[in-house]
């Protein structure tokens, strides 16, 4: 590799210029944050019309017009997903419904009582 050499305009340039090593890390910083803070209120609004038009969609299937509209057609499916929305994935654990926890809940009595009878006979051989 051979010797990098600047022109004397640049150096003379770069000599002369105050700023320094501090002030150009908080121009660059200052520039990010307005950057972030631009992106930020994009996805703001986005989300704030995508609220509203969701928010019109339901008042629009909840009147009574609608409702009874709704009765002759088949129920309309989930929304389809639109390009500009952000995907959001989660894991959701498995949940049993109330019946099935009162059910899961008598039988794990069930088996409460029946370890403290067996405790109980244990202790009196």
């Amino acid at each position: 590799m051979g010797i990098v050499q600047f022109s004397q305009g640049f150096v003379e340039s770069l000599q002369a210029s105050s700023e320094t090593d501090s002030s150009r890390a908080q121009t660059i910083e200052l520039h990010i944050q307005n950057r972030i803070a631009a992106e930020l209120e994009r996805i703001r609004a986005r989300e704030t019309q995508t609220l509203a038009d969701l928010e019109k969609r339901i008042a629009d299937q909840s009147s009574p017009s609608s409702s009874r509209q709704s009765q002759s057609k088949s129920q309309p499916g989930p929304l389809p997903p639109s390009p500009s929305m952000p995907r959001v994935y989660y894991c959701k654990r498995h949940t049993n419904t109330g019946t099935e926890q009162r059910a899961g809940a008598a039988g794990n009595l069930g088996a409460e009582r029946q370890v403290g009878r067996e405790e109980e006979g244990a202790g009196l051989g």
